[in-house]
């Protein structure tokens, strides 16, 4: 017979521990290539997603979506741990190769030999460049179906009502980016910018978009960025900068790196939630693990990220509590690491 105090524990709901890996099997679809004929341009895209074949109870019905986008240079095999993570806890998670891409440019002889930092940046982030970052988004979402088509574990079910929808909740995207890729998804979210078309300030937010990982992101120094430049974000925000992280190319600092938290309106100015993790240590690549020093220290910085972004998306796609709380207090993060992280919300 079960000890009162043993029947309450069991009643409890588990704890919240977004660091760790989820119940789901991750299965991952290397090449899907979307056409884009108004661009003349081909996307090839890289697709995890937790398989529901082989999750029995724990299969989701319905998969939250959430989309990458990769540093300048990088391509669809940036993060993949952090997808990995992210798709073991029940998302889709969807990361193409933008034009910037070295592997790209090589495969299309634009690049020969060695390149230098200028190299990799010059004439690879103009404004149409990085407008053309946001397009690529915006035509995973548009073709959403095209892609569950392809893979058939997320298409509809068979005999299904025509036009029936797959396993991808359209109601429920989310996307993150590092770098280059911040920028992306600053712009997605709503961040707008100063070009000379629009001296007021252009926006290329898509209402698709629910809530937006920051990594290594921009701050005011940056072309066409301005200190009202978040003013109109209508969705939560988590950005997450470094104390070290200090990139080859461009003039931002770790100052400048938490802008888009420290100039965000935040709930009291009647803004959405948006909330800082800043990582003490950490370089430009230590989100993604790359980081130089000790295993140890970097398991601790990709825990801390994997932690916060969970629960941001599981927060704000999910409407999940127990996640929402864990955003509210930085207990959950400081369990992580101590007093390797400063986690601020407003």
């Amino acid at each position: 017979m079960l000890t009162l105090v043993a029947a309450i524990i069991l009643l409890l709901p588990p704890a919240y521990e977004p660091a760790a890996d989820g119940p789901h099997t991750v299965t991952t679809v290397q090449t899907i290539t979307l056409r884009d004929t108004g661009r003349d341009k081909d996307l090839a895209l890289t697709v995890r997603f937790p398989d529901p074949a082989d999750d029995g109870p724990h299969a989701p019905a319905s998969l939250p979506l959430i989309l990458f986008s990769h540093g300048l240079g990088g391509s669809r095999d940036a993060f993949p741990e952090l997808s990995t993570h992210w798709a073991s806890r029940g998302f889709v998670v969807i990361h193409c190769t933008h034009e910037d891409s070295v592997q790209d440019r090589r495969r299309r002889g634009e690049i020969k030999g060695r390149m230098e930092a200028e190299d990799l940046a010059r004439g690879q982030m103009d404004l149409d460049k990085r407008i053309g970052r946001v397009d690529d988004l915006k035509l995973i979402m548009d073709r959403l179906d095209e892609i569950e088509r392809a893979i058939p574990a997320l298409a509809p079910a068979p005999g299904g009502a025509e036009g029936a929808a797959g396993a991808i909740d359209r109601a429920r995207i989310g996307v993150a980016g590092h770098s280059a890729g911040a920028y992306t998804t600053q712009l997605i979210a709503g961040l707008t910018i100063r070009t000379r078309a629009a001296r007021g300030g252009a926006s290329y937010a898509d209402p698709r978009v629910r809530a937006a990982a920051i990594i290594s992101g921009q701050g005011v120094n940056r072309v066409g960025i301005t200190q009202d430049a978040w003013a109109l974000i209508a969705i939560p925000t988590l950005t997450i900068a470094g104390s070290e992280d200090v990139a080859k190319i461009g003039s931002e600092t770790p100052e400048t790196r938490q802008h888009p938290y420290v100039h965000a309106r935040g709930v009291a100015a009647g803004g959405p939630p948006a909330s800082l993790l800043f990582l003490t240590g950490a370089h430009h690549g230590s989100h993604a693990g790359k980081h130089p020093g000790t295993p140890a220290e970097r398991r601790v910085i990709t825990q801390y990220v994997a932690a916060a972004t969970t629960a941001l998306f599981d927060a704000h796609l999910r409407a999940d509590d127990a996640a929402r709380a864990f955003l509210a207090d930085a207990a959950g993060l400081r369990a992580i690491g101590g007093d390797a992280a400063r986690y601020e919300t407003k």
